[in-house]
């Protein structure tokens, strides 16, 4: 029973490492898998899985969406501490967004920077 919830709740992990990649989340999904890696060393089924990740994760075609994923997340954290829709934070989500566009970070950080259109509108 122990090996049966182990590998359900690693299956269940490497399913969010999917989405966290499909969705943009590339350092997530980075720091997410270099974890599962390791939690799973000796499981020939779930490394498989783990390493069928990892080669996703690793593809060149990602390499556009791994910078903005890195440029979107550190502005998000820097942003999260100070008054995130102050003119100069949207402008930077601005900027970011048509730097990366066609990229699920760019598009993230667009919709910061429309975020913040609607709440100094009302």
């Amino acid at each position: 029973m122990a090996r049966d919830e182990f590998v359900a709740r690693t299956t269940r992990r490497i399913t969010r490492a999917k989405w966290l990649l499909d969705n943009g989340f590339v350092v997530e999904a980075e720091k997410h898998l270099e974890k599962l890696a390791k939690d799973v060393k000796g499981a020939a089924e779930l490394e498989t899985l783990v390493n069928a990740e990892v080669t996703r994760l690793n593809e060149p075609a990602r390499a556009a969406e791994r910078d903005a994923a890195k440029a979107v997340a550190a502005f998000f954290g820097q942003v999260s501490k100070k008054k995130p829709f102050d003119a100069p934070n949207v402008q930077k989500a601005e900027s970011l967004a048509e730097k990366h566009t066609g990229t699920k970070s760019g598009e993230r950080a667009a919709h910061f920077a429309a975020l913040s259109k609607v709440r100094a509108s009302s």
